[in-house]
């Protein structure tokens, strides 16, 4: 990866620049090994999604490489189940290392049965050591395990499973979890027994000392390590196994589909607390999609309002051209764009749980990036009260403008078949008035309709200048698009797509 955790470019390639990587990994671990005889190699999940190599390959590649690079045990994160069992199947039939996670039960899920237990016992240099594994129990909500995969409560399931293996006599226990640093925290204070906690999912940033770099830590890492950098030659091993991987991703990472001129800011603790300019791309280039293909008289777009998921930007891009590999790595998971129509009252509700979600501590994916709404949030306010004023663009309109949202009017929102579905809590989303999908390419051939939109704005000839717009004080946060300039900058932006003069603005 780059310095931005994307997609690592061929110049910085070139300069030694880039970070991480598989052959990088198996040559630490090679050191780690060779230097401490007693050792363990973990995985706390979300293993295989979210880049080319699962477009291409599903969980193939991530198995195969786990198995190479010899793990000892791992749990099962969420993305694990974001294309079903049927997906996830293939991956255990593949791996040769056991899968801990003491909270799922399958019960009325045959094709998971025995795939994975409770705990696993290892012994490591004569002593045995537990390893109880867990996964958020909010998964149904972000992913799609389906309706025979059930998430029960982490801290007493592994409560449960590390009094059971206190009771066998093992003294040591380590719990391999994927729920984020906040309940990790918790679960340590809570649950007698445990020694270590080998945590993901919230990708929270850990460090003692003075951090390597400006990004502020959330917390102290609890053991001294030295800093991070791309001074491990990667395993020579490992690169040639690799280069088979890699000749069916060739064509991906270098096809050049735009260029933008300004760093497009994708990361966590941007776009899932506040307004951030790859959201807004996003969201525009959506809006932008559906209105340049509309054919009827009396609207201008199909859809004047886009609503975008923050848990559904994966990655920043870097100023410069924007490749294939780019746009695929920022929105992986092959969603499809649907157009709902819901009332005003409905649409309040899906704003106030966009900010109820919001938690700087463990951002959360559904904080909303949108175009074509304007909101004030009071984070002051208790609960449920918090969406102080909205105005939202009209689409039965010749000149688009603002208006205040009418609770009983009817709107039509695009927005990704994950939301409606009730992803990332968005339960009020399912029983909408009417919905209507965008026919675009299929998921994975190779873009996604979602991707494909993005693509479209882009635009091979075109330079993208994404900006910001909101605001921020102590305890209002103003998000999305000031009153005199967002039509226009996203009218602008279709322009340079498209070549031609911009929307009529107001």
């Amino acid at each position: 990866m780059g310095k931005y955790t994307g997609p690592c470019k061929a110049a910085d390639v070139a300069k030694g620049l880039c970070f991480g990587g598989i052959a990088r990994r198996m040559a630490k671990i090679k050191e780690i090994r060779n230097k401490f005889p007693n050792h363990l190699l973990l995985d706390a999940g979300d293993q295989y999604q979210g880049s080319l190599w699962f477009i291409e390959y599903k969980g193939l590649a991530a198995s195969y490489f786990m198995n190479l690079l010899g793990y000892d045990a791992m749990t099962l994160g969420n993305h694990e189940f974001d294309k079903g069992v049927d997906t996830l199947v293939p991956f255990f039939d593949n791996i040769t290392f056991p899968v801990v996670t003491s909270n799922i039960d399958v019960t009325n899920e045959p094709r998971l049965q025995d795939r994975f237990n409770k705990s696993v016992v290892v012994e490591v240099g004569g002593e045995r050591i537990g390893i109880v594994g867990y996964t958020t129990k909010t998964t149904p909500s972000i992913s799609s395990p389906g309706p025979g995969v059930r998430f029960q409560d982490e801290i007493q399931s592994v409560r449960t499973e590390v009094q059971k293996l206190q009771a066998e006599g093992i003294s040591i226990i380590i719990v391999l979890g994927h729920g984020g640093y906040k309940l990790d925290k918790k679960m340590a204070h809570d649950v007698e027994g445990i020694d270590v906690i080998v945590g993901g999912h919230s990708h929270t940033f850990l460090y003692t000392g003075d951090p390597p770099s400006i990004e502020k830590p959330d917390g102290e890492y609890p053991t001294i390590i030295e800093q991070a950098n791309n001074t491990t030659v990667p395993d020579p091993d490992i690169i040639e196994e690799l280069k088979d991987w890699k000749r069916p991703l060739q064509s991906l990472k270098q096809k050049v589909v735009g260029k933008t001129a300004v760093h497009l800011e994708g990361t966590n603790k941007e776009c899932r607390l506040q307004e951030c300019n790859l959201g807004n791309l996003v969201a525009d280039s959506i809006v932008s999609y559906f209105a340049e293909r509309n054919s009827a008289e009396d609207v201008w777009t199909e859809a004047s309002v886009s609503l975008v998921n923050s848990g559904g930007i994966r990655a920043p891009i870097e100023k410069g051209n924007v490749t294939m590999e780019d746009v695929l790595t920022v929105m992986p998971f092959g969603n499809y764009i649907d157009v709902i129509t819901i009332r005003g009252n409905v649409l309040m509700e899906v704003l106030s749980h966009s900010i109820e979600s919001r938690d700087t501590l463990q951002p959360d994916g559904a904080f909303l990036q949108f175009s074509g709404i304007r909101v004030r949030y009071d984070t002051a306010r208790q609960s449920g009260e918090r969406v102080v004023d909205v105005s939202v663009r009209c689409q039965n309109c010749l000149v688009p403008r603002y208006e205040p949202i009418d609770r009983k009017a009817l709107y039509k929102i695009a927005v990704s078949d994950f939301v409606i579905s009730g992803g990332d809590g968005y339960d009020m989303l399912k029983n909408n008035e009417n919905r209507s999908r965008f026919s675009g390419s299929p998921p994975h051939k190779p873009l996604s309709p979602l991707a494909e939109a993005v693509q479209s704005v882009l635009g091979e000839d075109s330079e993208v200048i994404s900006d910001l717009e909101g605001g921020i004080d102590s305890s209002l946060i103003s998000l999305l698009q000031p009153q005199d300039d967002v039509w226009r900058r996203f009218s602008c932006l279709s322009a340079l797509a498209t070549g031609r003069p911009p929307y009529e603005d107001t």
